[in-house]
């Protein structure tokens, strides 16, 4: 099996595991484990490993009400997905080079 197909489907099962894992993180703590956070005034975005990304809104007011939500992000998955491959890829390439070179 060649580097990158092998590389695939690592990546394909790490990213897996990363959105499960931030999946049930948000539904027992309305937030995720792995994530990168965004901040902007009443917003938190949390960009999440394997392409979950939730959404905090604060209300300002106290008539206003504060919400969480989840949703998959195909786009982040894929840059996910890539990111993970890329790492991977050139950790499988430097083990099968030190292993030839021994």
């Amino acid at each position: 099996m060649t580097n990158l197909k092998l590389a695939g489907i690592i990546a394909l099962i790490l990213n897996g595991i990363g959105a499960l894992v931030n999946w049930l993180s948000f539904r027992s703590s309305n937030s995720l484990l792995i994530k990168l956070n965004t901040f902007g005034g009443e917003i938190t975005i949390e960009h999440g490993f394997g392409g979950i990304r939730a959404v905090h809104i604060y209300g300002m007011t106290p008539d206003q009400l504060t919400t969480h939500s989840v949703q998959f992000s195909p786009v982040g998955f894929v840059i996910s997905f890539l990111l993970t491959l890329a790492v991977v890829y050139l950790i499988l390439l430097v083990f099968r080079r030190v292993r030839t070179a021994s």
